[in-house]
């Protein structure tokens, strides 16, 4: 019988999320181009692209730029907010472990943006907002760029993150 399409982009998301984590992500990158080279709009393009993402991040040395134009399509594509604050995080994430002191300032404006448009009622939005509150706070340390800000983000993560383990 033959496999339904539905069916076999799953599997292929499957297999390379696993191929991910059994360090193999070059056979994740070629399980995922084939899949949105064969399907461009897949139900499963978010899912390809963020595991797109971390597989470019997982190779030795790693791909930042491509695993952040995996990311912006994302943000590009997606109606949903709490997968464009997640895309816009992670890609802070990414910029954030840069050398390079521009990609650092863009990681900050990036996790800005998830804490200025977030909406802090949506739980799918929370993880988003933690983790940007803790790297804006990190990043505004190490470029010593408005410092003064540091004092809110903290007082905010407090609130919204009583028990949170990010921001110590």
């Amino acid at each position: 019988t033959a496999l339904s399409k539905a069916a076999i982009e799953n599997t292929a998301v499957v297999t390379a999320d696993a191929a991910i984590k059994t360090k193999k992500p070059k056979v994740a990158i070629d399980i995922l181009n084939k899949l949105l080279a064969d399907n461009p709009k897949t139900a499963r393009f978010f899912d390809a692209k963020f595991l797109l993402a971390d597989a470019m991040m997982a190779r030795n040395p790693p791909d930042a730029d491509g695993a952040e134009q995996a990311l912006n399509e994302i943000g590009n594509f997606t109606k949903n907010p709490a997968i464009a604050n997640q895309a816009l995080c992670k890609a802070a994430q990414i910029l954030a472990k840069s050398d390079q002191e521009d990609k650092r300032r863009q990681a900050l404006s990036r996790f800005h943006m998830v804490l200025d448009f977030a909406d802090q009622t949506d739980p799918d939005n929370l993880p988003w907002i933690e983790q940007s509150i803790a790297g804006a706070v990190k990043l505004h340390k190490s470029l010593d760029i408005d410092t003064d800000l540091i004092p809110k983000l903290t007082t905010t993560y407090k609130k919204l993150f009583p028990k949170g383990e990010l921001l110590k």
